[in-house]
C-alpha cells in the first residue's frame, strides 16, 4: 500500500504519546476500516482488492499534511491515522473529508443481489496523555468508536465519547 506497517504504525504512536504528553497536547487516533471490502475483493480478484486498499491508502496518506502526522497501515482493510497535536473537532473534520473522498471514488462490486459500495467507516479516539492513562485506553477508545461505526450502518464516523452518536 505504499505506506507504514503495523510494527512502524505501534514505534511512532509510542513516540507521539510520549511527546504529547510532554507538550500537554491533545494526540487524536483514527482507525479506518474498508466497508464491504471482503465482497469487492470476492468479485473483482486480488489484484482489483491490492489497488483498492492502494488507492485508499494513498487518500489517507495524502491527510498527513504535517511532518509528525503518521498515517500506516493498521491490518488486513483497516488503517490508522496518527495526529499530534489535533482535538477531536479537527480529527472528525480530517475523517469526514476522508469519507467523503472514498465514497467519491466509487468503488463497488455488482453480487447476484445487488450493487455493494465500497466506502469507510471510522473510529476516533482522542485523549491528551498523562500519567493517569496508558497508550492502550487510546487504542481502545479508537477501536471501540471504530465498533460502534460499523454496527451504525457502516459509512459513518464515531468519535469516542459516551455521549456521541456517529455522523453520515
Amino acid at each position: 500500500t505504499n505506506i507504514a506497517n503495523r510494527r512502524w504504525f505501534d514505534e511512532r504512536l509510542k513516540e507521539e504519546w510520549k511527546r504529547m504528553r510532554r507538550e500537554k497536547s491533545d494526540l487524536s487516533l483514527l482507525l479506518f476500516d474498508v466497508d464491504n471490502f471482503k465482497e469487492f475483493n470476492d468479485n473483482h480478484g486480488h489484484i482489483a482488492g491490492d489497488e483498492c486498499l492502494k488507492e485508499i491508502a494513498r487518500l489517507i496518506a495524502a491527510k498527513s499534511k504535517r511532518p509528525a502526522d503518521f498515517a500506516a497501515r493498521y491490518g488486513g482493510d483497516e488503517f490508522a491515522l496518527i495526529l499530534p497535536n489535533t482535538s477531536s473537532h479537527g480529527a472528525k473534520h480530517i475523517a469526514e473529508q476522508l469519507r467523503m473522498e472514498v465514497q467519491g471514488l466509487e468503488l463497488s462490486c455488482v453480487t447476484s443481489q445487488d450493487s455493494i459500495q465500497t466506502s469507510l467507516s471510522i473510529g476516533i479516539g482522542t485523549l491528551r496523555p498523562n500519567e493517569a492513562i496508558s497508550i492502550e485506553q487510546l487504542l481502545t477508545a479508537a477501536d471501540n468508536a471504530l465498533y460502534e461505526a460499523k454496527s451504525c450502518g457502516r459509512n459513518c464516523i464515531s468519535l469516542y465519547k459516551a455521549d456521541s452518536k456517529p455522523v453520515r
